[in-house]
């Protein structure tokens, strides 16, 4: 399995006590090729367009040209998320801009008929653990496979109206 830039086996396991070569030392080369752990970073979807942490100043408006996550009615920018003990290491995650839709006539007032909100995927991600109860295991490691939430972009919906 390709998982950025990072390949990985689907074996895993839980507890690799009784297969310790399921758990290659970190330091060393796994004595298979099913998983090479690298540190290289994947960049973002889209240049990183807005990097201030400002949700309402110039931020709130869609731009003419440039990346979609700008472009868009509700403009986005991503932020990393670096875990050094996960694979892959580099996720972005998508933080919207502007609270309400930014308006299409004008692209710089927000339109409060509408919402700006995050879509989300499950991202399949590899956890390193430590091995427990083989011996020599205290640089040998474990991968635990999880689902792990990532938010991908920002779109326009109508707010919902509780009754």
């Amino acid at each position: 399995m390709i998982v950025g830039t990072h390949t990985v086996s689907l074996r895993t396991q839980e507890d690799c006590s009784h297969l310790p070569s399921c758990c290659p030392s970190k330091e060393q080369e796994p004595p298979e090729p099913w998983l090479r752990w690298s540190s290289a970073s994947v960049p973002p979807p889209e240049p990183l367009s807005h990097t201030h942490h400002n949700h309402h100043s110039e931020s709130c408006r869609a731009s003419k040209d440039g990346p979609l996550n700008s472009r868009a009615i509700s403009p986005w920018s991503y932020e990393l998320d670096r875990d050094l003990n996960r694979v892959p290491q580099d996720l972005y995650h998508a933080r919207c801009l502007c609270p309400h839709c930014v308006s299409l006539q004008t692209g710089s007032h927000e339109d409060l008929m509408g919402n700006s909100v995050p879509v989300y995927h499950n991202q399949t991600v590899f956890y390193r653990r430590p091995c427990h109860g083989a011996e020599g295991s205290h640089h040998r490691y474990c991968l635990e496979q999880r689902l792990y939430r990532v938010s991908l972009a920002c779109v326009c919906v109508r707010p919902r109206v509780m009754a």
